[in-house]
């Protein structure tokens, strides 16, 4: 194990650094992107060690990013069509029954997941949050249609 103190010095494979030999010392900036490592380990009594919200904190990093996903409201219908989902029949009427919804569908390019009018159409359909995420990852090509259409 290499133990860093405070002036970035780091020593071998000693518990205590008193009277031992630097093996590596380093600048503040490359102390940084040591330090940050994007919060994996965290500084803890001098000592560096495995962040214990490591698994929290990358589980929050992935559903802001899929939540900021974005797609067509064609590739949307589209693959709510391949689950089974008439457009026409299901999802239509549920977005033409409210003025805020059907403002939103009707102004916009693009879909972004995190959209809540989203969640409340997939809700009354069937389809889980889930799916939702997946559908977005599957028209950003993050997995294949038969994984989307498996989920």
């Amino acid at each position: 194990m290499i133990y860093f103190d405070k002036q970035h010095n780091a020593y071998g494979d000693e518990v205590s650094i008193i009277g031992k030999e630097i093996i590596y010392s380093c600048n503040n900036a490359l102390w940084q992107d040591f330090n940050d490592n994007d919060g994996k380990y965290i500084w803890v009594n001098d000592e560096i060690v495995p962040n214990p919200d490591w698994d929290e904190i990358q589980r929050r990093r992935e559903a802001e990013r899929v939540a900021n996903l974005t797609c067509t409201k064609r590739v949307f219908v589209l693959m709510l069509e391949q689950l089974g989902h008439d457009y026409f029949e299901q999802i239509q009427p549920l977005i033409d029954a409210n003025r805020q919804a059907k403002l939103e569908w009707e102004l916009c390019v693009e879909l972004q997941r995190k959209n809540p009018l989203l969640d409340i159409v997939a809700s009354e359909i069937g389809v889980t949050s889930e799916q939702l995420d997946n559908l977005f990852k599957a028209a950003n090509g993050e997995i294949t249609q038969e994984e989307f259409l498996n989920d």
